[in-house]
């Protein structure tokens, strides 16, 4: 098991406290800076033990962003639009599946 996931279950609870305390918007760009410290340290590593530690730290803030940014979208979309816009949020990982049928269909077109 990767140390990224490790983070993300350390760092998910407290970045909904500080999303609620702070506000979705600053909670965000904290993690966009968790991320790239995170990045810097895992690019920069040397030893095996820096880049856990890099890991550890780029969950964290893939945990912060991932708490934030629903609920920023859902409180910026207008009420006809929350649904959706939540649900793109979440969803897109699974459309580029490499399994997706769309996906699948498209690359035995151009074959």
């Amino acid at each position: 098991m990767s140390l990224r996931y490790s983070g993300s279950v350390v760092g998910a609870p407290f970045a909904a406290i500080v999303s609620d305390k702070f506000g979705r918007r600053l909670t965000m760009f904290i993690g966009g800076c968790v991320i790239i410290i995170g990045t810097i340290i895992i690019s920069s590593s040397s030893t095996i033990p820096q880049f856990v530690v890099g890991r550890f730290v780029l969950g964290v803030g893939i945990a912060t962003m991932t708490v934030s940014a629903p609920a920023y979208a859902m409180e910026i979309s207008p009420p006809h639009w929350r649904g959706r816009a939540v649900g793109k949020n979440i969803w897109p990982p699974l459309w580029s599946s490499p399994s997706s049928p769309s996906v699948h269909s498209r690359t035995v077109l151009l074959m």
